[in-house]
Parts: C-alpha cells; structure tokens; sequence
C-alpha cells in the first residue's frame, strides 16, 4: 500500500510539472499574441446609433461640403451610406479604408455627418485603430430641444471583424 501511494504521488507531481509547463506556455503565446495585435494597425469601423424616434436616413462624408464625388483624402471613399437606419437602433458596422490609403497612424482624418439630405454636420475626428488609438467610431443621433444633434463615441480595445 505503501508503495502505491508514493508512485501515485510522484505520477501527481510530474503531471503537475508538464500542466504548469503548459499554462507558462499558453500565457506566453497570449503575451506574444497581444504584443504583435497591439501594434498592427486596423482599419477602423463606423456605425450609426440612432436615438431618435423616427427612421433616420444617414451618410458620413470625408469632405466637408459633403459631396458624393469630392474626395479629401486619397484612398478614401467620398461617402460611406448607412441607408435608412430605424429608429432607437444601430445601423451595421462599415470598415473605412485608412490603412488601405496609407494614412499615419497619428493622422487625423475628419467626418462629416449628413442626415435626411440635410445640413453637413462635422462628426469628429477618426485615427486608424490600434490598443492606442479607436478602432470603432459610433454617431449618436440624440434628441435635443426640438430638433437633434450629432455626438461621437470612439470605441477602443480589440474587436472582431464585422
């Protein structure tokens, strides 16, 4: 009896050396993993939150006369178009281009947001996104007095591709 419990005693500890083994292992590939995603750059994504109680039809501009054909950043597209986003909803998440157009990662690039075919409202500024810098840009559409007003919210961290 004696004998059985110092070999399963000696079996637990070296079962215990090769699952610790494996654990450092794992927190180091993890580490090397988040190393190597934090620096590369990502395009970031936008989307619309509509807080208003009507459907909403909206287009974000990288010009601010908000012109479809008038391009302020080569690379860029001139429009990104959400369609109709409903009411007290989010619309779907759209990739801009920016590593694709050679943008730096410091280089502010301006949006512009129109609603309805209406008024060209500034909707902030993006940068291209790593764990540093946003990688998703969201447009509050919120009720204010009567009418509404446009409001950023950058998004960091990682995420998933849509």
């Amino acid at each position: 009896m004696k004998n059985i419990i110092i070999k399963l005693i000696i079996s637990l500890t070296i079962i215990n050396c090769n699952i610790n083994q494996n654990d450092e292992k794992k927190d180091k590939d993890l580490f090397n993993t988040l190393l190597v995603t934090s620096s590369i750059a990502k395009n970031p994504y936008m989307q619309i939150h509509n807080q208003l109680d009507t459907d909403t039809t909206v287009k974000v501009y990288s010009n601010d006369q908000c012109n479809d054909n008038t391009q302020s950043i080569a690379g860029l597209p001139s429009v990104y178009s959400f369609g109709t986003v409903r009411s007290n909803t989010r619309s779907t998440k759209i990739n801009v281009p920016m590593v694709e157009a050679n943008i730096q990662i410091r280089q502010p690039v301006q949006f512009y947001v129109q609603t309805n075919g209406g008024s060209c409202l500034f909707g902030g500024t993006a940068y291209i996104g790593t764990v540093a810098y946003p990688v998703g840009i969201i447009y509050n559409l919120e009720k204010f007095n009567s009418g509404f007003i446009v409001t950023q919210s950058l998004v960091s961290g990682f995420y998933s591709e849509p």
